[in-house]
């Protein structure tokens, strides 16, 4: 029930300060986006780590995700196309 009521929480504080929250990413129309809907795997990586510090600072008891072997391969996989798109 815990995580039903974070999800709710974090849902009123998107609908009220979503324009917020994307400013504070400072996205960039040429480097950041895949298409007009789709971060690239930069702008992701923006928007995840603005992510990950909003969610830690609003729900500081929120369980992570160390250690899980399927977690570390998908975070592999995302510095593997990172490092991909940073070189072409």
């Amino acid at each position: 029930m815990k995580n039903v009521l974070h999800f709710f929480n974090a849902a009123r504080f998107f609908e009220k300060n979503a324009s917020d929250f994307f400013d504070s990413l400072a996205l960039c129309t040429e480097t950041d986006w895949y298409d007009n809907l789709h971060f690239n795997v930069l702008g992701a990586e923006k928007f995840t780590r603005r992510m990950g510090q909003l969610l830690s600072d609003l729900f500081p008891d929120l369980p992570g995700h160390r250690p899980d072997s399927d977690w570390e391969t998908r975070v592999e996989a995302f510095l593997r196309s990172r490092e991909s798109a940073l070189e072409g």
